[in-house]
């Protein structure tokens, strides 16, 4: 591992915003078995512009709703509390990194578009494998890539040269970080959902989902969420524009999974991707 690039993140890391403290309150409340439905919503309503990004997911096309959730407290009474839990936590951290403002080597929203490919190309894949928790996945798509957003922040120039390097070999970004710095988004991504407290089921994907077979708490997800990014790269949603990616044999045979399989579902989401729910 690149100890000097390192260095450097552990040092801006400190300058990354905290959670809304709203979020905080959620995961305690939702963990004392006496809260109920109206006192999640007084707490999520507390912050309007969180509450809004709430809504907003919930509501989203490939959410899966019948109908549309009007609020907050409609949204935990269908929803129920875990699954709200998991969505304010995605939203909090999609609220928390879009409010860094400055320089970057790739565009914040083609990176967040990418992650929501992966989000639904994730739920998607385990809806067809009857894998449960599908929220959950959802979400741990969405944030997979938080590390990117970090690097990207925090060390432009850096991440520029590792842009640079992607294009001219024409590999993926995580082999590009690989070669540049021997640190990748990964790490960073590990390093910064273990810095805000988020659960295992999103800490496993944010920092394992270039190793799937990896131990961890939650391989499933893990091995989840390793497919929905593949899915979106070959959906054409790739932040840096190039399709290169990272397949396992083993994965596949683990799964069941074929090429053309992959294929056929990254068709299902082609075209249809918009950070507009964001």
């Amino acid at each position: 591992m690149d100890q000097l690039t390192l260095s450097k993140i552990l040092m801006k890391l400190g300058d990354l915003p905290s959670l809304p403290q709203v979020t905080h309150q959620l995961v305690r409340l939702t963990e004392d078995s006496r809260a109920n439905s109206a006192d999640v919503s007084r707490i999520i309503c507390q912050d309007q512009v969180l509450a809004s990004k709430v809504l907003k997911m919930v509501n989203s096309a490939y959410y899966g709703m019948h109908r549309r959730v009007a609020t907050i407290s409609e949204a935990v009474t269908i929803l129920g509390m875990k699954t709200l839990r998991t969505l304010v936590l995605g939203a909090s951290v999609h609220k928390t990194l879009s409010s860094l403002k400055g320089r970057r080597a790739v565009n914040p929203e083609k990176i967040w578009r990418h992650s929501y490919a992966c989000a639904v190309s994730s739920k998607l894949l385990a809806h067809k494998m009857g894998v449960l928790e599908k929220e959950q996945i959802f979400i741990a798509g969405l944030l997979h890539d938080i590390g990117k957003i970090v690097f990207n922040f925090f060390l432009p120039d850096d991440y520029a040269e590792a842009v640079r390097f992607a294009a001219a070999k024409g590999c993926s970004l995580y082999q590009a970080e690989k070669e540049v710095f021997n640190l990748t988004h990964t790490d960073i991504g590990r390093l910064v959902a273990e810095k805000w407290n988020l659960p295992s089921a999103l800490v496993d994907p944010i920092g394992l989902h270039h190793t799937p077979l990896a131990p961890c708490e939650n391989p499933k997800t893990v091995q989840v969420v390793y497919f929905g990014s593949i899915l979106a790269v070959l959906a054409g949603y790739s932040e840096i524009g190039n399709n290169s990616i990272m397949l396992d044999n083993k994965m596949l045979e683990k799964w069941s999974l074929t090429y053309e399989m992959l294929h056929k579902m990254a068709e299902e989401i082609r075209g249809n991707i918009s950070v507009d729910f964001l």
